[in-house]
Protein backbone atom coordinates (compact mmCIF):
# COMPACT_ATOMS: atom_id res chain seq x y z
CA UNK A 1 0.00 0.00 0.00
CA UNK A 2 1.39 3.50 -0.85
CA UNK A 3 1.89 5.40 2.65
CA UNK A 4 -0.56 8.22 3.19
CA UNK A 5 0.86 11.52 2.15
CA UNK A 6 1.04 14.97 4.19
CA UNK A 7 1.14 17.95 2.25
CA UNK A 8 2.54 21.44 3.52
CA UNK A 9 1.32 24.60 2.15
CA UNK A 10 2.75 28.04 3.25
CA UNK A 11 1.27 31.32 2.69
CA UNK A 12 4.71 33.56 0.88
CA UNK A 13 3.39 36.87 1.86
CA UNK A 14 4.85 36.90 4.87
CA UNK A 15 1.26 36.91 6.78
CA UNK A 16 2.18 33.96 8.80
CA UNK A 17 -0.16 31.32 7.79
CA UNK A 18 0.47 27.83 6.60
CA UNK A 19 -1.33 24.14 6.73
CA UNK A 20 -0.59 20.51 6.78
CA UNK A 21 -3.30 18.55 4.21
CA UNK A 22 -3.01 14.65 3.58
CA UNK A 23 -4.53 12.67 0.70
CA UNK A 24 -6.30 10.37 3.06
CA UNK A 25 -9.70 12.52 3.33
CA UNK A 26 -8.44 15.35 1.84
CA UNK A 27 -8.64 16.53 5.20
CA UNK A 28 -6.74 19.71 7.03
CA UNK A 29 -4.34 18.65 9.21
CA UNK A 30 -3.27 21.59 11.01
CA UNK A 31 -3.58 25.49 10.45
CA UNK A 32 -1.16 27.18 12.02
CA UNK A 33 -1.40 31.27 12.57
CA UNK A 34 0.03 33.60 15.03
CA UNK A 35 -1.60 34.76 18.15
CA UNK A 36 -1.02 37.94 19.46
CA UNK A 37 2.44 38.21 21.09
CA UNK A 38 3.64 36.59 17.25
CA UNK A 39 4.06 32.96 18.58
CA UNK A 40 2.72 30.47 15.98
CA UNK A 41 -0.59 28.27 17.23
CA UNK A 42 -2.20 25.35 15.57
CA UNK A 43 -5.66 26.53 15.71
CA UNK A 44 -6.53 22.90 14.43
CA UNK A 45 -7.41 19.61 16.10
CA UNK A 46 -5.58 16.78 14.45
CA UNK A 47 -4.37 13.59 15.27
CA UNK A 48 -0.19 12.71 15.93
CA UNK A 49 0.08 10.90 12.43
CA UNK A 50 -1.52 10.75 8.61
CA UNK A 51 -1.63 6.87 9.44
CA UNK A 52 -3.63 7.53 12.82
CA UNK A 53 -6.97 8.91 9.86
CA UNK A 54 -7.60 5.86 9.27
CA UNK A 55 -9.41 4.77 12.40
CA UNK A 56 -11.12 8.53 13.05
CA UNK A 57 -14.49 8.59 13.64
CA UNK A 58 -14.83 11.99 14.06
CA UNK A 59 -14.18 13.36 10.84
CA UNK A 60 -11.46 15.74 12.01
CA UNK A 61 -10.34 18.30 9.21
CA UNK A 62 -11.99 16.12 6.65
CA UNK A 63 -14.17 16.48 3.28
CA UNK A 64 -17.35 14.92 3.86
CA UNK A 65 -19.64 13.85 0.56
CA UNK A 66 -21.20 13.06 -1.65
CA UNK A 67 -23.80 14.11 1.26
CA UNK A 68 -22.58 16.32 4.82
CA UNK A 69 -24.75 15.58 7.79
CA UNK A 70 -28.13 13.39 8.15
CA UNK A 71 -30.62 12.02 5.67
CA UNK A 72 -34.03 11.06 7.43
CA UNK A 73 -34.61 7.22 7.07
CA UNK A 74 -31.49 6.57 4.95
CA UNK A 75 -33.78 7.52 1.53
CA UNK A 76 -33.93 9.83 -0.66
CA UNK A 77 -35.05 11.31 -3.72
CA UNK A 78 -33.40 12.20 -6.38
CA UNK A 79 -34.38 12.99 -10.47
CA UNK A 80 -37.77 11.25 -9.32
CA UNK A 81 -36.44 8.28 -8.31
CA UNK A 82 -36.26 7.07 -4.63
CA UNK A 83 -32.50 5.89 -3.58
CA UNK A 84 -32.03 4.26 -0.50
CA UNK A 85 -28.90 4.46 1.35
CA UNK A 86 -26.94 3.04 4.44
CA UNK A 87 -27.85 4.02 7.66
CA UNK A 88 -24.88 4.32 9.78
CA UNK A 89 -26.56 6.80 12.85
CA UNK A 90 -29.76 4.24 13.93
CA UNK A 91 -32.18 4.66 10.92
CA UNK A 92 -30.75 7.84 8.97
CA UNK A 93 -27.77 8.29 6.81
CA UNK A 94 -25.20 9.98 8.52
CA UNK A 95 -22.39 11.88 6.47
CA UNK A 96 -23.25 9.56 3.52
CA UNK A 97 -23.30 6.72 5.77
CA UNK A 98 -20.31 4.09 6.49
CA UNK A 99 -18.14 5.07 3.55
CA UNK A 100 -17.74 8.36 3.26
CA UNK A 101 -14.97 10.69 1.52
CA UNK A 102 -13.22 10.81 4.28
CA UNK A 103 -12.09 7.45 4.53
CA UNK A 104 -11.01 7.77 0.38
CA UNK A 105 -7.27 7.93 -1.26
CA UNK A 106 -7.67 11.51 -2.67
CA UNK A 107 -4.79 12.16 -5.71
CA UNK A 108 -2.81 15.24 -5.67
CA UNK A 109 -2.80 16.05 -9.25
CA UNK A 110 -1.12 19.77 -8.50
CA UNK A 111 0.78 21.48 -5.86
CA UNK A 112 2.91 24.85 -5.24
CA UNK A 113 4.11 26.31 -2.10
CA UNK A 114 0.62 27.86 -2.02
CA UNK A 115 -1.91 25.53 -2.94
CA UNK A 116 -2.91 21.99 -3.03
CA UNK A 117 -5.35 20.70 -5.34
CA UNK A 118 -6.72 16.55 -4.82
CA UNK A 119 -8.98 14.78 -6.95
CA UNK A 120 -11.30 11.93 -6.64
CA UNK A 121 -13.82 10.06 -8.78
CA UNK A 122 -17.10 8.88 -7.16
CA UNK A 123 -18.47 6.07 -9.54
CA UNK A 124 -22.08 5.59 -9.93
CA UNK A 125 -24.08 3.77 -7.28
CA UNK A 126 -21.59 5.08 -4.74
CA UNK A 127 -23.08 5.34 -1.67
CA UNK A 128 -26.43 4.75 -2.86
CA UNK A 129 -26.42 8.02 -5.00
CA UNK A 130 -27.11 7.90 -9.00
CA UNK A 131 -24.22 9.19 -11.52
CA UNK A 132 -20.57 8.97 -11.72
CA UNK A 133 -19.28 12.24 -10.07
CA UNK A 134 -16.09 13.49 -10.68
CA UNK A 135 -14.38 16.21 -7.77
CA UNK A 136 -11.69 18.27 -7.17
CA UNK A 137 -10.48 20.09 -4.25
CA UNK A 138 -8.44 23.27 -3.86
CA UNK A 139 -6.83 24.61 -0.43
CA UNK A 140 -4.74 27.51 -1.26
CA UNK A 141 -2.93 30.23 0.99
CA UNK A 142 -2.90 33.86 0.83
CA UNK A 143 -2.51 36.73 2.70
CA UNK A 144 -4.32 36.31 6.15
CA UNK A 145 -7.25 33.87 4.38
CA UNK A 146 -7.28 29.64 3.78
CA UNK A 147 -9.78 29.08 1.26
CA UNK A 148 -11.33 25.81 -0.28
CA UNK A 149 -12.78 25.19 -3.27
CA UNK A 150 -14.45 21.86 -3.67
CA UNK A 151 -15.84 21.45 -7.63
CA UNK A 152 -17.51 18.77 -8.61
CA UNK A 153 -19.44 16.93 -11.95
CA UNK A 154 -21.84 14.37 -12.35
CA UNK A 155 -23.08 12.41 -15.20
CA UNK A 156 -26.56 11.71 -14.00
CA UNK A 157 -28.87 14.26 -11.46
CA UNK A 158 -27.70 13.57 -8.22
CA UNK A 159 -26.51 15.23 -4.65
CA UNK A 160 -24.25 17.67 -4.20
CA UNK A 161 -23.51 18.96 -0.76
CA UNK A 162 -20.53 18.70 0.36
CA UNK A 163 -18.35 20.42 3.41
CA UNK A 164 -15.23 20.43 5.89
CA UNK A 165 -15.69 19.39 8.72
CA UNK A 166 -12.62 21.02 10.41
CA UNK A 167 -13.12 21.47 14.31
CA UNK A 168 -11.54 24.36 15.56
CA UNK A 169 -10.03 26.34 18.73
CA UNK A 170 -8.64 29.09 18.40
CA UNK A 171 -6.34 29.00 21.53
CA UNK A 172 -4.38 26.17 20.42
CA UNK A 173 -5.37 22.42 19.61
CA UNK A 174 -4.64 20.95 23.29
CA UNK A 175 -5.28 24.19 25.15
CA UNK A 176 -8.32 22.67 26.99
CA UNK A 177 -11.86 23.48 26.01
CA UNK A 178 -13.09 26.06 23.49
CA UNK A 179 -15.81 27.23 26.45
CA UNK A 180 -14.61 30.65 26.84
CA UNK A 181 -14.57 31.08 23.25
CA UNK A 182 -16.83 34.03 21.38
CA UNK A 183 -18.75 32.98 18.73
CA UNK A 184 -20.75 35.14 16.30
CA UNK A 185 -23.42 33.61 13.59
CA UNK A 186 -24.64 35.93 11.01
CA UNK A 187 -28.77 35.24 10.87
CA UNK A 188 -31.76 35.23 13.09
CA UNK A 189 -33.04 31.42 12.52
CA UNK A 190 -32.09 27.94 13.25
CA UNK A 191 -33.64 24.68 12.79
CA UNK A 192 -34.08 23.09 15.55
CA UNK A 193 -34.23 19.44 15.75
CA UNK A 194 -36.42 16.28 16.61
CA UNK A 195 -34.90 12.55 18.57
CA UNK A 196 -32.87 11.76 16.01
CA UNK A 197 -30.99 15.09 15.15
CA UNK A 198 -33.41 15.98 11.64
CA UNK A 199 -33.83 19.15 11.13
CA UNK A 200 -37.74 21.10 12.14
CA UNK A 201 -39.24 24.03 10.88
CA UNK A 202 -36.99 26.69 11.51
CA UNK A 203 -37.29 28.68 14.74
CA UNK A 204 -35.94 32.30 16.28
CA UNK A 205 -32.93 32.38 17.91
CA UNK A 206 -33.76 35.18 19.71
CA UNK A 207 -34.36 34.62 23.60
CA UNK A 208 -32.57 30.90 23.15
CA UNK A 209 -29.45 29.35 23.90
CA UNK A 210 -29.26 29.52 20.10
CA UNK A 211 -28.72 33.40 19.70
CA UNK A 212 -25.16 34.04 18.65
CA UNK A 213 -26.65 37.44 16.28
CA UNK A 214 -24.15 39.55 18.46
CA UNK A 215 -20.72 37.61 20.19
CA UNK A 216 -21.32 35.26 22.80
CA UNK A 217 -19.18 33.55 25.14
CA UNK A 218 -19.96 30.11 24.29
CA UNK A 219 -19.58 28.24 27.69
CA UNK A 220 -22.17 31.83 28.97
CA UNK A 221 -24.31 30.59 26.02
CA UNK A 222 -24.30 26.74 26.72
CA UNK A 223 -24.97 27.03 30.75
CA UNK A 224 -28.07 29.34 29.77
CA UNK A 225 -29.68 26.44 27.84
CA UNK A 226 -28.89 23.68 30.76
CA UNK A 227 -30.05 25.83 33.27
CA UNK A 228 -33.36 26.27 31.44
CA UNK A 229 -33.44 22.69 30.95
CA UNK A 230 -33.04 24.05 27.02
CA UNK A 231 -34.12 20.12 25.65
CA UNK A 232 -32.11 20.87 22.38
CA UNK A 233 -29.15 21.94 24.01
CA UNK A 234 -29.37 18.71 26.59
CA UNK A 235 -29.70 15.94 23.33
CA UNK A 236 -27.07 17.39 21.19
CA UNK A 237 -24.98 17.95 24.48
CA UNK A 238 -24.36 21.53 23.28
CA UNK A 239 -25.11 22.40 19.63
CA UNK A 240 -25.60 20.41 16.28
CA UNK A 241 -27.86 22.56 14.62
CA UNK A 242 -28.13 24.13 11.54
CA UNK A 243 -28.22 27.72 11.24
CA UNK A 244 -30.12 29.17 8.04
CA UNK A 245 -29.22 31.94 5.80
CA UNK A 246 -31.12 31.09 2.37
CA UNK A 247 -34.29 28.75 1.78
CA UNK A 248 -36.58 27.85 -1.10
CA UNK A 249 -38.39 30.98 -0.97
CA UNK A 250 -34.83 32.90 -1.03
CA UNK A 251 -32.44 34.95 1.10
CA UNK A 252 -33.72 35.20 5.31
CA UNK A 253 -34.43 38.30 6.25
CA UNK A 254 -32.42 38.07 9.11
CA UNK A 255 -28.93 36.71 7.60
CA UNK A 256 -26.14 37.78 6.12
CA UNK A 257 -27.01 38.59 2.26
CA UNK A 258 -24.14 37.05 -0.35
CA UNK A 259 -21.85 38.91 -1.83
CA UNK A 260 -21.34 39.45 -5.09
CA UNK A 261 -17.75 41.30 -5.10
CA UNK A 262 -14.58 39.38 -3.52
CA UNK A 263 -13.76 39.82 -0.24
CA UNK A 264 -10.62 41.03 -0.04
CA UNK A 265 -11.03 43.37 -3.30
CA UNK A 266 -9.10 41.77 -5.41
CA UNK A 267 -9.87 40.88 -8.96
CA UNK A 268 -10.22 37.29 -10.45
CA UNK A 269 -6.60 37.39 -11.90
CA UNK A 270 -4.93 39.45 -9.04
CA UNK A 271 -2.83 37.97 -6.48
CA UNK A 272 -4.49 36.51 -3.02
CA UNK A 273 -7.39 36.05 -5.03
CA UNK A 274 -8.62 32.13 -4.33
CA UNK A 275 -9.34 31.36 -7.75
CA UNK A 276 -6.50 33.23 -9.55
CA UNK A 277 -3.33 31.21 -10.70
CA UNK A 278 -0.53 30.49 -7.99
CA UNK A 279 3.28 29.74 -8.42
CA UNK A 280 2.07 25.96 -9.12
CA UNK A 281 -0.07 26.85 -11.71
CA UNK A 282 -3.29 25.68 -10.15
CA UNK A 283 -6.41 27.56 -10.62
CA UNK A 284 -9.74 27.42 -8.82
CA UNK A 285 -13.25 26.41 -10.91
CA UNK A 286 -12.74 25.33 -14.51
CA UNK A 287 -15.92 26.62 -15.37
CA UNK A 288 -19.20 28.91 -13.82
CA UNK A 289 -20.60 26.89 -11.44
CA UNK A 290 -24.45 26.77 -11.13
CA UNK A 291 -24.36 28.42 -7.42
CA UNK A 292 -22.06 31.12 -8.45
CA UNK A 293 -23.41 34.20 -7.04
CA UNK A 294 -21.44 35.21 -4.34
CA UNK A 295 -20.34 34.59 -1.03
CA UNK A 296 -21.76 35.52 2.36
CA UNK A 297 -20.22 36.01 6.13
CA UNK A 298 -21.39 32.84 8.02
CA UNK A 299 -19.51 33.47 11.17
CA UNK A 300 -16.53 34.96 13.24
CA UNK A 301 -15.23 33.35 16.33
CA UNK A 302 -12.30 35.10 18.84
CA UNK A 303 -10.11 33.65 21.57
CA UNK A 304 -9.75 36.07 24.48
CA UNK A 305 -6.46 34.09 25.18
CA UNK A 306 -4.21 34.55 22.20
CA UNK A 307 -5.90 37.25 20.62
CA UNK A 308 -6.89 35.05 17.10
CA UNK A 309 -10.32 36.05 15.70
CA UNK A 310 -11.13 33.72 12.76
CA UNK A 311 -14.33 34.62 10.26
CA UNK A 312 -15.41 31.94 7.80
CA UNK A 313 -17.24 32.73 4.64
CA UNK A 314 -19.15 30.38 2.22
CA UNK A 315 -21.21 30.06 -0.89
CA UNK A 316 -23.93 28.00 1.24
CA UNK A 317 -27.29 28.88 2.58
CA UNK A 318 -26.24 27.58 6.09
CA UNK A 319 -23.73 26.42 8.31
CA UNK A 320 -24.41 23.75 11.12
CA UNK A 321 -22.70 24.59 13.93
CA UNK A 322 -21.51 21.30 16.47
CA UNK A 323 -19.86 21.68 19.46
CA UNK A 324 -18.06 18.59 20.01
CA UNK A 325 -20.76 16.98 22.72
CA UNK A 326 -19.49 13.62 21.67
CA UNK A 327 -16.24 13.96 21.13
CA UNK A 328 -14.57 11.41 23.79
CA UNK A 329 -10.89 10.23 24.84
CA UNK A 330 -9.55 11.29 20.85
CA UNK A 331 -5.52 11.55 21.22
CA UNK A 332 -4.84 14.99 19.19
CA UNK A 333 -1.77 16.27 17.46
CA UNK A 334 0.24 17.13 20.36
CA UNK A 335 -0.54 14.43 22.46
CA UNK A 336 -3.08 16.12 24.59
CA UNK A 337 -6.34 14.15 24.71
CA UNK A 338 -9.71 15.84 23.00
CA UNK A 339 -13.15 15.25 24.69
CA UNK A 340 -16.45 17.25 24.54
CA UNK A 341 -16.04 20.44 23.79
CA UNK A 342 -12.59 20.52 22.57
CA UNK A 343 -13.25 22.68 19.39
CA UNK A 344 -16.19 23.03 17.62
CA UNK A 345 -17.09 22.74 13.86
CA UNK A 346 -18.81 25.12 11.66
CA UNK A 347 -19.76 23.34 9.05
CA UNK A 348 -21.40 25.10 5.63
CA UNK A 349 -23.86 23.61 3.25
CA UNK A 350 -27.36 22.68 2.85
CA UNK A 351 -29.46 22.24 5.88
CA UNK A 352 -29.54 18.40 7.03
CA UNK A 353 -32.48 17.01 5.12
CA UNK A 354 -33.03 19.48 2.97
CA UNK A 355 -33.14 16.65 -0.08
CA UNK A 356 -36.55 15.34 1.22
CA UNK A 357 -37.94 19.07 2.67
CA UNK A 358 -39.14 20.98 0.05
CA UNK A 359 -39.39 24.09 1.86
CA UNK A 360 -35.15 24.27 2.22
CA UNK A 361 -33.20 25.24 -0.63
CA UNK A 362 -32.34 21.75 -2.69
CA UNK A 363 -28.59 19.69 -2.99
CA UNK A 364 -29.93 17.74 -5.93
CA UNK A 365 -27.71 18.61 -8.90
CA UNK A 366 -29.10 18.54 -12.17
CA UNK A 367 -26.79 16.33 -14.88
CA UNK A 368 -24.76 18.22 -17.11
CA UNK A 369 -24.85 21.72 -13.99
CA UNK A 370 -21.55 22.09 -12.20
CA UNK A 371 -20.87 22.29 -8.06
CA UNK A 372 -19.11 24.49 -6.69
CA UNK A 373 -18.44 24.86 -2.57
CA UNK A 374 -15.80 27.74 -1.63
CA UNK A 375 -14.87 28.36 1.85
CA UNK A 376 -12.72 30.90 3.40
CA UNK A 377 -11.48 30.97 6.76
CA UNK A 378 -9.61 34.38 7.42
CA UNK A 379 -7.59 34.85 10.58
CA UNK A 380 -6.06 38.28 12.51
CA UNK A 381 -5.18 39.36 16.11
CA UNK A 382 -5.99 42.71 17.63
CA UNK A 383 -1.79 43.40 17.97
CA UNK A 384 -0.87 44.79 14.16
CA UNK A 385 2.62 43.56 15.42
CA UNK A 386 1.96 40.27 15.34
CA UNK A 387 2.45 38.97 12.15
CA UNK A 388 6.10 40.78 11.82
CA UNK A 389 7.26 39.00 15.01
CA UNK A 390 6.31 36.02 13.74
CA UNK A 391 8.03 36.53 10.45
CA UNK A 392 11.07 37.86 12.72
CA UNK A 393 11.40 34.62 14.80
CA UNK A 394 11.02 32.67 11.13
CA UNK A 395 14.28 33.94 10.29
CA UNK A 396 16.16 34.15 13.63
CA UNK A 397 14.96 30.05 13.40
CA UNK A 398 15.89 29.62 9.82
CA UNK A 399 18.88 31.17 10.50
CA UNK A 400 19.91 28.62 13.84
CA UNK A 401 18.67 25.66 11.25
Amino acid sequence: MIPMERIDITDSTGHGISTSVTDYGARLMAVIVPDRDGNPTNVLLGLPTVDDYAADDCYLGAIIGRNANRIARARCVIGGETHRLAANEDTNSSHSGPDGYEHRRWTVIEHGRGSVTLALTSPDGDQGFPGTMDIQARYGVAGNALDLVIDADCDRTTIANMTNHAYWNLSGEGSGDMLDQELQIFTDRFCPTNERFIPLPHAPVEGTAMDFRAPRVIGEALRSGLDTGDEQILAARGYNHAFVFEDAAGQLPGAATLELSRLDGSKPDGPGHPDAPDASGASGSPREPANSNGMRKLASAYSPRTGIRMTQYANAPAVLFYSAGFMENVLGTSGHTYGPSAGYALEPGFVPNSINDPSELSPELPAGQHYQLHIRWEFETENPSAQQMFRTRNRKQQGAD
